[in-house]
């Protein structure tokens, strides 16, 4: 966006309102095209340089920003003290810089600052300086995009292993299920195999329970006689394979 065109500040003392079209930086004003005939031909201002407004406005506001005149005195630098690194107004050489040696005409000392030494050493420490920041920069950016690949690659390797280890685990699940699988199996066929032995010798006691009885209603004294020897033996047997199975409390 282009910046407004600055108003003529001779103008603007007798309330006209013109465009202005040069600088004067030691008159720190704007001047319009019919002031600046008359400012040229002033005794006092006759040798001011000026500048058109566009190359003022494209000046660094730093630059535009500095005063041409003493801000004690309001009047114009026309030394520059060596010593102190500072320009001068009459007043301040006779009152801070009177014994210092070491004063120069302001004018001797600007002729040619662009092209002088100095200049073009500010300058390249200048370029240097942001040329080294750009590599820092770059470093950092390249440093972050980095970090970004590392953590990407430790999220990687991450759920790899909790890939690895749920895997695990879940061989570990059905190992288990089926080893528990085959002991139920085997359990309950050892359970089922031993209900069955015990209900054939329930059946065997049931049945000399049910020969006891008959004998006691229909056999001679002789014939119990004998058949209660032979049923002792069979009792005692199956009161042994009891116990083996009897639980404990």
């Amino acid at each position: 966006m282009a910046s407004p065109v600055p108003i003529c500040d001779i103008c603007m003392t007798d309330n006209i309102t013109k465009p202005a079209s040069v600088w004067c930086s030691e008159c720190e004003e704007a001047i319009c095209n019919d002031c600046e005939r008359q400012h040229d031909r002033m005794g006092l201002t006759k040798n001011h340089k000026t500048i058109q407004v566009k190359e003022y406005q494209n000046l660094p506001s730093s630059v535009a920003a500095i005063k041409q005149k003493c801000i004690g005195h309001s009047l114009k630098f026309d030394f520059h003290c060596v010593i102190h690194d500072e320009p001068c107004c009459v007043s301040c050489v006779a009152e801070k810089h009177g014994t210092c040696r070491k004063l120069k005409p302001l004018s001797e000392v600007v002729e040619g600052v662009k092209s002088s030494a100095a200049f073009a050493d500010l300058e390249d420490r200048a370029k240097d300086i942001s040329a080294l920041i750009g590599d820092l920069v770059t470093k950092k950016q390249n440093d972050r995009a980095c970090f970004g690949v590392q953590k990407n690659k430790i999220i990687s390797e991450v759920q790899n292993v909790r890939t690895a280890i749920d895997n695990h685990l879940i061989k570990l699940e059905k190992d288990l299920l089926y080893k528990l699988d085959n002991m139920e199996k085997k359990h309950n066929g050892d359970i089922d195999n031993f209900i069955e032995k015990l209900s054939d010798m329930r059946k065997k006691v049931e049945k000399i329970c049910v020969d006891l009885e008959k004998t006691r209603q229909h056999a001679s004294n002789f014939q119990a006689f004998l058949s209660i020897h032979e049923w002792n033996k069979k009792i005692e047997i199956e009161e042994k394979i009891g116990c083996l199975y009897k639980p404990t409390s």
